[in-house]
């Protein structure tokens, strides 16, 4: 006969057996990859993106033209990103250390200013390719849509003035 230890256990493995499957199930049918077409976190645009551009009228010349700036762009903000956080751990390391190396750190944060001076850097140049693939018009009409929206084509929060970087 059953004991009520026995159900209990049952029951509970049935149920941590459902949710396993159900998160092996989950992560293994994502709807996109990184390595699609497209724009956005996953490898695509996101709808409000899609319409922002097709508001703007651009052709599929100016299409192209800005998927390959914002790719290109992206990958070296990327490369960037990743520099800063190398800085930012090994000053943090620095400060972690028994015996502090003012001269290291001081090194190290002039770096990390000159690597964050290169990211504002890519920016601007990123915008001055956009206003070369669009017409005044258009560009205009792209700022003024970018500072109304959400914040995130330039500033990425809400909370930040709305301008250009």
């Amino acid at each position: 006969m059953i004991t009520e230890r026995e159900k209990i256990f049952v029951a509970v493995t049935v149920v941590l057996l459902a949710v396993l499957a159900y998160f092996f199930f989950a992560s293994s049918q994502a709807p996109y990859s990184r390595q699609e077409k497209g724009f956005g976190s996953f490898g695509r645009m996101h709808p409000g993106g899609e319409r922002f551009f097709k508001s703007l009228g651009l052709t599929s010349e100016q299409q192209m033209m800005l998927e390959q700036n914002r790719n290109k762009h992206r990958e070296i903000s990327g490369i960037l990103f990743a520099q800063t956080n190398e800085k930012r751990e090994a000053i943090r390391q620095e400060l972690q250390k028994e015996q502090l190396n003012k001269g290291k750190i001081l090194q190290l944060a002039t770096e990390l200013k000159a690597i964050q001076a290169q990211i504002v850097d890519e920016k601007i140049s990123g915008m001055l390719e956009v206003r070369k693939i669009v017409t005044p018009a258009q560009f205009n009409q792209f700022i003024s849509q970018a500072q109304a929206g959400p914040g995130r084509f330039f500033k990425g929060r809400q909370d930040r003035e709305k301008d250009l970087f």
